[in-house]
């Protein structure tokens, strides 16, 4: 009886389902959202990242939005094409959409991927579209993933449901329950991962890949023809190291080689990398430099001109901050009187744009003080500014030896950092710069060198409008450089001259003149600096010990006191009159300040005596009379606002420093040979510090004293400091009697402080711990305790052993 109604209902259901049939194939629905099928493929060195994200992504129901950033090229869209084969992932999710956003995509493209990932039929309308996706999303637990991300995303307009976490839902029929709603993007651009909705992104950085996985990398991708010859074996390692670690650099140029099986072809290839030519290589494998070069892209014109002049920086080296935004404002590329912000502002979006990275942390440089280019950013760069491997109009410093220039290729180099090699060659055949065979001057404008030879070489590059001449060390000044009337910038800082002469007058657009730490400059010429009416720079600052007496100071002071003179200044003053003087210059903006062998007799220097110059930014005090024991700093914020750095150098008998509610904005304290200095508790007022220098101080006892803050005055530690340097202090024993809060603190260096004890330093995240050179001995008289091992890394001991892992 059952089966004949059930046969009886047959013919029927045949029927609507030849109806259903005919509906779908005129309304057919999209793909539906199968998981995507890619190729199976080896994490090279980045299989901790797909872990940590996992676990974030299934365990920390805190962290509901995640951001991949780094450079291009690292492997992000890999990373995140791997999470949507992750199995463990499926049993969390209902939902996994993958979208590759891409630059400024329209909300309607969006929704386009995520509806043809969930496999709906979206309207045409925009409100519908929404709806259906939401629809779809509201009672489910997903995970969204977006690749190639440039700007935040408002979710709400693509329809994706907000909040994100975890939550309680309920669906149209059913009972409540919890559903689980993340997002996973990826950004080279950090600016990216700031606050979207309301949701702060949980950053995970991708780097570069170490040696090791780097080299598998790309022996993978150039296949069994580098084990058969060990010549091509050593040269694959070499191209390897070219491309420092960037994935996609390993991969394609693995691959461009992997039919080549002559050694010669190897060596080519290695010469052409070497010098930025990609397509020399293999056709089209320039495809590497245009992935790169989107990051370049997305900035503007200002930045771009800014980060290429990177590139004339040595390939892996450290480029100073300071130095860096000297030369932008030598260009035009910044204007001087904002140099400082302008500088730091660039500086933090070229970080932010994975353009450029953070410099090593090590003796001399610093992570805030230093950055570095990678190495293929850097050879992108080049070619960028070699016109795309068409011509070569700049030539950046190489610290290996490289072939030098014909007489002809310099008709086109517009700005070189010559090594010794190219300016000997130069001398051996003096013809090579005016031989060009271009009708006209050599086109070379900008010329940097750090090693002194004939200037007069130069003479005839009449187009030159900048020459860094910085620490060649010349003893007379160089008189050839005044017949280039263009230089607006001229550097001879670091130089043993004794005079800057009449002759300079002919240098009519002159902008800036940098004679910084020129211990033996005794004379400028009468009228020299009124003469210069262009003039917006002029940096006198010495802090050698090599000079005693500084005759020109009084001649120019009364100079710059002329009406119509405007510039900022660099000034070493000798006398109460120098900085009185100083204090009158309506405007003149003195921005760096060395009180040397200051000729004033009193036992107290009260640094209310600079309250007028309020645009200081660096002031040294050395070498001061005999008689100097109190220093004092307190007449409130107004005193030293813009105050950076101060060092105090030989004040071999200052006892006692007061300081209160001055120089708020200090960052970096050299203190060195104050000998009667037992203690530096004043340095506690400085919150903003981020670098502190004591050295040669015989009497020093303990850096910080409970016993000498002042009453309710409580410190707990430094927030920004990075570095800290204890160099020769046989007295110190103390630290700080209380444990200090040195979060951001990654470096120290203790040598010769034989009686210190274990520095009593708290992190609030054992993730990164403080890198620490130290004496062999000091170190294992600690008897490496939990305490101090909890917090520092030692690398490298001195005096006895260097460069041993401890």
């Amino acid at each position: 009886m059952q089966a004949r109604r059930k046969t009886k209902r047959v013919p029927g259901l045949v029927d609507e389902g030849k109806d259903l049939l005919l509906k779908a194939r005129q309304n057919p629905r999209p793909v539906s959202a199968l998981q995507p099928q890619y190729p199976r493929e080896r994490l090279w060195g980045m299989e901790h990242y797909k872990d940590k994200l996992i676990d974030l992504i299934t365990n920390d129901r805190e962290a509901p939005l995640l951001a991949i950033t780094g450079m291009a090229g690292v492997g992000k869209s890999t990373l995140l094409k791997t999470l949507c084969e992750s199995v463990p992932l499926y049993d969390f999710f209902e939902e996994l959409i993958y979208v590759r956003a891409g630059i400024k995509p329209t909300v309607h493209e969006l929704q386009q991927y995520v509806g043809t990932y969930l496999g709906i039929h979206l309207p045409d309308d925009h409100k519908s579209r929404r709806s259906a996706i939401f629809t779809q999303l509201a009672d489910k637990s997903f995970l969204l993933i977006l690749d190639d991300v440039w700007e935040s995303i408002n979710f709400e307009e693509v329809g994706i449901p907000v909040p994100l976490g975890e939550l309680m839902v309920q669906p149209e029929y059913g009972i409540t329950r919890t559903a689980l709603r993340k997002v996973v993007f990826a950004a080279r651009d950090e600016s990216a991962c700031k606050t979207w909705r309301g949701h702060s992104a949980y950053v995970t950085r991708m780097e570069c890949l170490n040696e090791q996985d780097a080299f598998e990398l790309f022996a993978h991708h150039a296949g069994n023809t580098i084990t058969k010859d060990q010549r091509i074996l050593q040269l694959a390692h070499e191209i390897a190291e070219e491309c420092s670690g960037l994935p996609i650099a390993l991969c394609k140029i693995g691959e461009a080689m992997s039919p080549k099986t002559e050694v010669d072809e190897w060596r080519g290839a290695l010469r052409l990398l070497k010098t930025s030519n990609l397509d020399g290589i293999s056709d089209g494998y320039e495809d590497v430099f245009q992935q790169l070069k989107i990051s370049f892209d997305q900035i503007g014109k200002q930045l771009q001109n800014r980060f290429l002049i990177c590139s004339l920086w040595p390939e892996n080296e450290n480029i100073p901050v300071e130095k860096l935004t000297e030369w932008w404002m030598g260009l035009g590329l910044i204007e001087a009187s904002d140099r400082v912000t302008t500088g730091k502002r660039t500086i933090c979006h070229l970080l932010s744009s994975s353009l450029l990275e953070k410099g090593d942390t090590g003796m001399f440089c610093a992570e805030t003080s230093h950055v570095k280019m990678h190495k293929m950013f850097q050879k992108m760069a080049q070619w960028v500014v070699n016109n795309q491997g068409e011509e070569k109009p700049w030539l950046p410093l190489s610290l290996c030896e490289r072939s030098t220039l014909p007489g002809p290729k310099w008709c086109s180099i517009e700005r070189a950092w010559v090594s010794r090699l190219e300016t000997g060659r130069w001398e051996n055949n003096r013809t090579i710069l005016s031989s060009t065979s271009s009708p006209g001057p050599p086109p070379l404008t900008m010329l940097i060198s750090s090693h002194a030879f004939s200037l007069d070489l130069i003479t005839c590059c009449q187009k030159i409008t900048f020459l860094d001449l910085e620490g060649t060390g010349i003893s007379e000044f160089p008189y050839a450089i005044c017949s280039l009337r263009e230089v607006q910038y001229l550097n001879l800082s670091g130089t043993r001259i004794e005079e800057l002469p009449q002759e300079m007058r002919r240098l009519s657009k002159l902008k800036f003149l940098l004679v910084r730490d020129a211990g033996a400059l005794q004379r400028v010429a009468k009228e020299l600096i009124r003469s210069l009416i262009d003039l917006v720079m002029v940096d006198l600052f010495c802090s050698s010990g090599f000079s005693t007496h500084v005759e020109y100071a009084p001649s120019l002071l009364a100079e710059l006191a002329t009406p119509g003179i405007e510039l900022a200044l660099g000034f070493t003053a000798q006398s109460m009159t120098h900085l009185s003087e100083l204090g009158k210059l309506q405007w003149v903006r003195t921005e760096a300040l060395c009180l040397h062998h200051f000729e004033e007799k009193s036992k107290l220097v009260d640094l209310h005596l600079v309250v007028n110059l309020r645009s200081l930014r660096e002031l040294t005090i050395r070498d001061t009379s005999e008689n100097l024991e109190l220093l004092i700093a307190e007449h409130g914020t107004s005193l030293l606002h813009s105050l950076n750095f101060l060092e105090l150098n030989n004040l071999r008998k200052l006892k006692e420093i007061k300081w209160r509610n001055a120089g708020n904005d200090i960052t970096v304290v050299n203190i060195c040979h104050c000998d009667k200095l037992k203690q530096i508790t004043w340095v506690c007022e400085l919150q903003q510090l981020e670098q502190l220098t004591v050295t040669y101080c015989q009497e020093m006892e303990q850096l910080f004293s409970t016993s000498k803050l002042r009453p309710h005055q409580v410190v707990t530690g430094f927030p920004k400091m990075r570095r800290l340097y204890l160099e020769n202090l046989p007295k110190l024993s103390i630290f700080f009697e209380k444990a200090m809060e040195l979060d951001e603190l990654t470096y120290v260096c203790i040598t010769g402080c034989a009686k210190l004890k274990p520095l009593n330093v708290s992190k609030a995240s054992d993730n990164n711990k403080i890198r620490l050179e130290c004496d062999k001995d000091w170190w294992h008289g600690l008897g490496g305790g939990q305490a101090i091992m909890s917090c520092f890394k030692p690398c490298c001991c001195w005096e006895k052993v260097e460069d041993e892992e401890i």
